[in-house]
């Protein structure tokens, strides 16, 4: 699990494998979180990635918790599946 708030480079590396690319990292529960409220809410369409990984890096409250990963692939929220998966079993 990730402890510190990854950086720019990273949120973006990892939003290459994820659907939505960054938007998958906005976090569903933080919608009406005032950093959301004045930054993301209503733009979540105009802003680039490279805007949404400033922002979650600047925010990382935003982000969709925990973030897990074994160093190459990324799971994103509670899910068991994913992450028996990335760790293998």
């Amino acid at each position: 699990m990730i402890k510190e708030p990854p950086s720019k480079e990273q949120l973006l590396e990892w939003s290459k494998q994820l659907p939505q690319g960054m938007k998958s990292f906005i976090n569903p529960m933080k919608v009406e979180d005032p950093y959301y409220v004045a930054h993301i809410k209503g733009r979540e369409d105009q802003l680039s990635e490279e805007e949404l990984a400033d922002l979650f890096h600047r925010f990382p409250d935003l982000l969709k918790k925990p973030l897990t990963t074994n160093g190459s692939a990324i799971v994103l929220g509670p899910d068991k599946e994913k992450l028996e998966s990335l760790i293998g079993k």
